[in-house]
């Protein structure tokens, strides 16, 4: 952030210094195709687990889990809705690519400060797959 603004920028910087360019950034709304209902807890537990299998099971894929819970609540009345947006970008260097699945409150760019955090303390290079280019 410089001047109180956020940057926008088409390259993050990972632990070690590692700098990747995003070259694809998909966003959904979070509950789209929500038809009957709202949000609850048990609707984002299924949510996240089911993304966090899917991301599991492919290589190269990470989902940043939201820090909101989504155990119940002590009260239904306190259920914290997931953030409003889903997204995910595709994060290219020369060694490797990675697609990050997270949530934030608003469209990006920019991405969520609290999301930019846990992307710089993350060892791109653990998490990556070979880019597209040297797959045989």
């Amino acid at each position: 952030m410089a001047d109180g603004k956020h940057e926008h920028s088409e390259h993050l910087t990972f632990a070690g210094g590692v700098r990747a360019r995003i070259t694809e950034l998909h966003q959904t709304r979070t509950y789209a195709g929500l038809l009957d209902g709202g949000p609850s807890p048990s609707l984002d537990q299924r949510l996240v687990d089911r993304l966090a299998e899917q991301c599991s099971s492919r290589p190269g894929w990470l989902l940043l889990r939201p820090d909101r819970p989504t155990e119940p609540p002590a009260s239904p009345r306190r259920h914290v809705p997931l953030p409003a947006f889903r997204c995910q970008a595709t994060l290219v260097t020369g060694d490797g690519e990675l697609d990050v699945l997270w949530f934030q409150d608003a469209l990006a760019l920019p991405i969520d400060p609290s999301v930019l955090e846990q992307l710089r303390q993350l060892d791109f290079g653990g998490h990556c797959r070979p880019p597209w280019w040297m797959d045989a």
